[in-house]
């Protein structure tokens, strides 16, 4: 009878085990899709915008260059005339290399999907829920030139158009990485 007992606790050990295993991987698979997923989206942006840097690129950074650079100092690049930057993080967050997941545009004549700053917010609304993105949140950032921040989402890709509190003219456009 304990010989029993010990056997069967020890197949539910083994079954939770197992269960658990499965589960860890099938996690890890899903982000690494996500994450494949989110790296063809960016391409696409690439392709259908001019922000005079790419979305994604990888900063090429040696493993001991990158050492130097952390979430409190990423590594940064622009554009000459300063009206678009970007900042290089990690994703997924254990890769070596950085790549460019943050991208502000204050001016110029750039655009993301023909979005340009000066355009109305409701018609850049319409441009990108035809892409698949869908619209996440409205929020007042007054810290921040009391902009009223509109975001959409697609994957892990953030397109955030930044209004006046009381305009529709989108004054900044954000391309982020929800990672």
């Amino acid at each position: 009878m304990v010989k029993k007992t010990i056997m069967i606790i020890v197949l539910i050990c083994l079954l939770i085990i197992t269960l658990t295993v499965v589960f860890i991987k099938s996690r890890e698979s899903s982000k690494i899709k996500l994450v494949e997923e989110t790296i063809q989206e960016a391409q696409e942006i690439n392709r259908n915008s001019f922000m005079g840097v790419e979305y994604l690129e990888f900063a090429g950074l040696t493993e001991e260059s990158a050492d130097h650079f952390n979430d409190d100092m990423p590594g940064a690049k622009g554009t000459s005339d300063g009206y678009v930057e970007g900042y290089y993080f990690k994703i997924p967050k254990d890769s070596i290399d950085r790549r460019l997941t943050q991208i502000f545009i204050t001016g110029g004549d750039y655009h993301v999907f023909g979005i340009r700053l000066g355009d109305n917010i409701e018609q850049a609304t319409e441009k990108l829920k035809e892409r698949g993105y869908k619209k996440t949140g409205t929020r007042e950032n007054i810290n921040r030139d009391g902009l009223l921040r509109t975001r959409f989402q697609k994957k892990l890709v953030i397109i955030e158009l930044s209004t006046d509190m009381d305009s529709q003219i989108i004054k900044e456009i954000a391309i982020l990485t929800d990672y």
